[in-house]
């Protein structure tokens, strides 16, 4: 594996992890506010057996409602459990996955339609002084981007024409506006 697929694969095992620490945290803090309910739950279930008590009137249907709801926000932590035991099982993509096209928004500062060289291999716009792309990690030679230099599109078919050329070889348009 070349240096530049090395710092890819780490960069994407970084962002799975950060991703699946979000998650955990979002799972978590779907656990505390449920144990939170359950918690205030009791309290009224004391309060109101209590109350009850003192009236003498507790009746065995008013604590089974509230034992009813005690155990379905139960039910609401064990599937926040399982669902934390499921991301912790996670594995971390390969060294072969592309995490830049769903993760997309994190390479965002570079978008293709913006000037300048572009990689070679997948059509990203790179910083002229780039040495690998950061889009799809893999490296970027001098004379491919300096050869993207004596390039230009025709605009009338839009290809790729030597950048001396008058007249597009293709169409045989000429054009002064030739990029």
């Amino acid at each position: 594996m070349e240096i530049g697929e090395k710092l890819k694969h780490a960069a994407n095992i970084a962002m799975w992890k950060a991703d699946q620490q979000k998650r955990l945290l979002e799972s978590n803090s779907q656990v505390s506010k449920i144990k939170n309910e359950i918690n205030r739950q009791k309290l009224t279930l004391a309060d109101n057996a209590v109350s009850l008590y003192k009236e003498n009137l507790l009746l065995a249907e008013e604590l089974k409602m509230f034992c009813k709801d005690i155990l379905k926000l139960q039910d609401q932590i064990s599937e926040q459990v399982m669902l934390q035991q499921n991301i912790k099982n996670e594995r971390p993509p390969g060294p072969q996955t592309n995490l830049a096209e769903s993760h997309q928004e994190v390479f965002s500062n570079h978008p293709a339609d913006t000037e300048g060289p572009v990689c070679p291999h997948c059509g990203y716009t790179v910083p002229v002084e780039a040495v690998f792309c950061a889009n799809c990690g893999k490296e970027i030679s001098t004379e491919e981007i300096q050869t993207q230099a004596e390039i230009k599109q025709c605009s009338n078919c839009g290809k790729d024409i030597p950048v001396e050329a008058e007249f597009c070889p293709e169409c045989g348009h000429q054009d002064s506006q030739i990029n």
